[in-house]
């Protein structure tokens, strides 16, 4: 866990945070004082009990429909836009880079398959990289950079032999890969109150769209 070092309590949003508390806060006791108001209500109104129930579901209503104002939709569209593209990418390279290998290299199917280890090792790398890299210079600049150095790596590897290029799609995949964490935490910071949401195209929609696009490119 990250020490709160005065640095990192200086990047807190604390009027964000103080907004969002406040308005967790109030619907907290509006639902709380709707339900203590029931026994008085059926008292003294003769309500029934679906009523007093119609009350509550529509208190409960009533904050789930307010509460996704405070969600940033449209930083997490365009979240889900970068994700789109790396998981194009990594589906992409994922697919043929045991193909280019055997077909345009000429190395063996072995060959193939340890240069598809290399790069997922690198993935695995990048992972934990990335989110550590993202805890000192921040998510933004991770993600960015991330993507941005990983196109002309792709194009290096293109230019090299065999030999060369499989190392270095060691680097390629932790590239491509360090942002994925980094996204997901992104992603949940963007919609608090949907966090399933956030996390679902994250993690598993964004995912689920890279091999149909990487078909339709094939």
């Amino acid at each position: 866990m990250q020490d709160l070092t005065p640095s990192v309590i200086a990047r807190v949003d604390r009027r964000g945070m103080a907004v969002v508390s406040s308005a967790h806060a109030m619907a907290d006791c509006c639902q709380a004082a709707v339900a203590a108001l029931l026994p008085f209500l059926i008292a003294e109104n003769g309500w029934s009990y679906a009523t007093a129930s119609a009350l509550v579901l529509a208190g409960a209503v009533s904050s789930s429909i307010v509460q996704p104002v405070l969600d940033d939709w449209p930083s997490f569209a365009r979240l889900g836009v970068v994700i789109g593209a790396r998981t194009v990418l990594f589906f992409g390279l994922l697919t043929f880079v045991p193909l280019y290998f055997v077909d345009v290299l000429q190395r063996s199917e072995q060959a193939g398959n340890t240069a598809l280890i290399v790069f997922l090792a690198g993935g695995a790398f990048g992972t934990l990289a990335g989110g550590r890299l993202a805890d000192r210079v921040g998510r933004r600049p991770v993600v960015i950079g991330s993507l941005t150095v990983a196109t002309p790596l792709v194009l290096l590897f293109l230019a090299l032999p065999a030999a060369a290029a499989t190392p270095l799609l060691f680097v390629i995949g932790a590239a491509v890969i360090s942002s994925f964490s980094v996204t997901v935490v992104m992603g949940q910071e963007y919609l608090p109150n949907r966090i399933g949401i956030a996390s679902g195209v994250t993690l598993g929609l964004a995912i689920g769209l890279g091999g149909p696009r990487v078909a339709a490119t094939a």
